[in-house]
């Protein structure tokens, strides 16, 4: 990784190639998280299709890594499909090293709605977690006022991959992402 970071030091000061390299990286991370989850839930092209009413091939272009232009509204049509929470953020450029490290199926996958561990009874029948959600933003969300004490951090829950169907691709789905930077940075 010292080598990547040490080009990408080099590469970055310049602005374009920054913007452009970390906008291919998330069009990249976008398109194959959809894929991802839709194969997980599991759904064919044209069920998520049916779900968030476009046709199959609008499904196969959003899972298509270099694919651009990304609308929040159809995000959030994927995300209701495929029962789970959309997220946009804001990031530094030096958070992009560890997303690309991290960047594998296990990772992109999220566990839907009836199958979260905090909100659902664990596969054994035992109870939810419980968390301390009686401060801060869930209670502002809820209607509550907001204590000044701090608040427990909420996380995604990560899910080994053996809970889902087919935690086969990960190897194809690595050399894929391997390969984009690879190519990205002109080390092929």
């Amino acid at each position: 990784m010292s080598e990547l970071l040490e080009q990408l030091r080099q590469s970055f000061n310049d602005e374009d190639y920054r913007t452009s390299y970390s906008e291919s990286f998330m069009n990249s991370y976008v398109a194959a998280q959809i894929k991802t989850l839709r194969e997980e839930y599991p759904l064919t092209q044209a069920e998520l299709a049916d779900k968030i009413g476009t046709q199959q091939p609008g499904v196969a272009r959003l899972e298509n890594v270099n694919y651009s232009s990304w609308k929040v509204e159809t995000l959030r049509k994927i995300a209701r499909a495929l029962n789970v929470r959309l997220k946009i953020t804001f990031e530094e450029f030096g958070t992009l090293l560890e997303d690309m490290e991290g960047f594998n199926r296990e990772r992109l996958l999220r566990v839907p709605f009836d199958r979260d561990p905090v909100f659902s009874p664990a596969i054994d029948g035992t109870k939810p977690k419980e968390l301390d959600v009686s401060k801060g933003f869930a209670l502002a969300l809820l209607g509550s006022a907001a204590t000044k004490e701090p608040t427990q951090e909420l996380r995604p829950p990560k899910v080994p991959p053996s809970q889902f169907r087919d935690p086969w691709r990960k190897e194809e789905l690595d050399e894929a992402i391997s390969g984009h930077t690879r190519t990205r940075l002109g080390i092929c």
